[in-house]
């Protein structure tokens, strides 16, 4: 198991990091992996899923949509969810980067709101799906990538 997160370094920093079992002691640790990265999020593509329902139809192997993790949870039908998450198809990833203070060219233009998985898909209901940032001087960039998985 490897659980990727935000976390902050000793210097304050944002860092994309990894959380995982060591399988010699058993025990989770913790590694640093990209300094800077100021925001995550994860959005599943799937196949034939309504939000909070138990799937039901045909499967072609193509997402027709994204829906958070929450999403694909059947209150009270464990097996239902088990089914939802069969049928992701692909992930959507978007990161957001940021550089050192002072590295933006015009540091007062620097305050923004960033859609972290790119237009179209922050809602209100997810508040991370958007991050509101300062003018603190840091150049940003966000990206995002869709990940097709190959064996559903």
């Amino acid at each position: 198991t490897s659980v990727f997160h935000i976390i902050r370094s000793a210097a304050g920093e944002p860092t994309l990091a990894c959380t995982y079992r060591d399988p010699s002691s058993g025990d989770w640790k913790t590694m640093a992996l990209v300094p800077g990265v100021e925001a995550m999020q994860v959005l599943y593509g799937v196949d034939n899923v309504t939000p909070g329902a138990a799937p039901s139809g045909a499967t072609d192997s193509v997402p027709d949509r994204y829906l958070r993790a929450s999403q694909l949870v059947v209150s009270g039908d464990t097996a239902a969810t088990l089914d939802n998450w069969r049928r992701v198809r692909s992930l959507r990833i978007g990161l957001l980067f940021r550089g050192p203070v002072g590295g933006a060219q015009d540091h007062d233009a620097t305050a923004a709101t960033y859609d972290v998985l790119g237009d179209g898909f922050s809602v209100s209901a997810d508040t991370k799906s958007q991050l509101a940032v300062p003018a603190d001087g840091r150049m940003r960039q966000a990206m995002v990538f869709n990940v097709h998985l190959r064996n559903p």
